[in-house]
């Protein structure tokens, strides 16, 4: 990209021609181009990013005068860059989402995967792609978590998401660490505090630990019901555990908060042929 920045410019916004070039500017060119305006360069410059007539050429407006008004500029340069790119990465979630009513899972996955190109460094971005693919490119999916968790280590959002894409791809080590984490860092009212303790049931249940297990996925399912993966798991453990009764008490008060769910009746139907046989080998 060439940055042409003049000496003596009316002070203007950013005209319709920058901000599409902002649009496609790297971090390190918009850096670069601020620097230029903070440190007050007289005349005309020009940076090359890119090679041959195709690079780039933004026309920025710049104040002469005091070094105050170019920092104020450059301080909405880097603005309008950051305004521009969400807006862009918002429209590119809200195509995903459409495309993700309408199952059209291909094209959801096509479009991620060339936005993450762009922006490859949106923690958000990172684990919708990985999303996109599971039961596909699955090594590719953890590295994206695992991205997007080196990205945004603090925030509990990102990390309990983190923690359930990683326990969907039976990486148990990576689910309970991003679930710990993420319980370390959220708050006492924490929208996902039932999820984080339903991922650390089933990895006590995959450890085997089954005590912890049943304490934890109880836990997750008595403080938020209305999930149905919560009611399903409970009940699924209750059933490996030789009580299908009990697996079966569980599935109607599941079904009386998520009446309609399929996981939850697809496992109360599962548990009831179980107990039919065995109630006819009798």
């Amino acid at each position: 990209m060439t940055l042409f920045v003049p000496s003596e410019s009316p002070d203007s916004v950013l005209d319709t021609e920058l901000e599409e070039a902002l649009r496609e500017a790297s971090p390190a060119d918009v850096r670069e181009l601020v620097a230029d305006v903070v440190g007050g360069q007289t005349g005309w410059r020009a940076t090359r990013r890119g090679h041959g007539s195709s690079a780039n050429t933004i026309r920025l407006p710049v104040r002469e005068g005091q070094g105050n008004g170019r920092s104020s500029l450059g301080s909405h340069v880097v603005n309008e860059h950051a305004a521009s790119r969400q807006r862009e990465l918002e429209r590119i979630y809200s195509r995903s989402e459409a495309l993700l009513d309408e199952q059209c899972y291909d094209e959801n996955q096509a479009l991620l995967r060339e936005a993450i190109v762009r922006f490859p460094d949106v923690a958000e971005l990172c684990l919708r792609t990985a999303a996109s693919y599971l039961g596909s490119a699955e090594e590719e999916a953890k590295r994206l978590v695992r991205h997007a968790a080196e990205l945004e280590p603090s925030d509990p959002w990102l990390l309990a998401r983190g923690a359930t894409l990683m326990l969907d791809l039976l990486d148990f080590e990576s689910a309970e660490q991003y679930a710990r984490e993420a319980k370390a860092f959220a708050p006492e009212d924490f929208v996902f505090a039932s999820d984080i303790t339903h991922i650390l049931g089933r990895v006590a249940y995959h450890r085997e630990n089954y005590g912890e297990a049943q304490t934890l996925l109880t836990a997750a399912y008595e403080k938020d019901p209305h999930i149905p993966e919560h009611g399903a798991w409970l009940a699924q453990f209750h059933y490996q555990q030789g009580d299908p009764i009990k697996a079966l008490e569980i599935l109607s008060d599941a079904l009386r908060h998520c009446p309609d769910n399929a996981l939850l009746k697809e496992v109360r139907s599962d548990v009831l042929e179980y107990v039919q046989l065995d109630e006819r080998d009798d």
